[in-house]
């Protein structure tokens, strides 16, 4: 898996954090995984990577950090 991205959504409403997101996705290859980091379990993003078939895990780092590591499903 080629990790070379990460996007810091903190403090970004749920559409613009779509957005940027769906941008990165956009060109991404099948070995590829990106990082996305929040304060709190961004839901609105859950469903948008359920619906667009990409696989995510997440990862409660802190009280006010959540990191999720999304790739593309195999």
């Amino acid at each position: 898996m080629n990790l070379k991205n990460t996007i810091d959504i903190r403090g970004i409403k749920p559409e613009k954090a779509i957005l940027m997101l769906a941008t990165k996705l956009n060109s991404f290859a099948n070995d590829e995984a990106l990082w996305l980091i929040n304060e709190k379990e961004p839901q609105a993003i859950y469903n948008y990577l359920k619906e667009k078939d990409f696989s995510y895990k997440s990862f409660k780092i802190e009280e006010n950090e959540v990191r999720i590591l999304i790739s593309k499903k195999e």
